[in-house]
């Protein structure tokens, strides 16, 4: 399971324009687990993590 923080990590580089790869790269993780991430990051989940994230950030 991906930890909580790398999801708000890739959510938050993929709505700066990065793509899978670029995201994968600098995150160090395979882009499969940015592909299945990024999908459960749309919408409401967006938002939720945006707002963990600021709160931890």
């Amino acid at each position: 399971m991906t930890e909580v923080a790398t999801i708000v990590d890739i959510v938050r580089l993929k709505e700066e324009g990065l793509s899978q790869r670029a995201v994968s790269k600098r995150l160090g993780i395979s882009r499969a687990t940015v592909s299945k991430e990024d999908v459960r990051g749309t919408g409401l989940l967006t938002t939720f993590f945006l707002c963990v994230a600021q709160v931890h950030y």
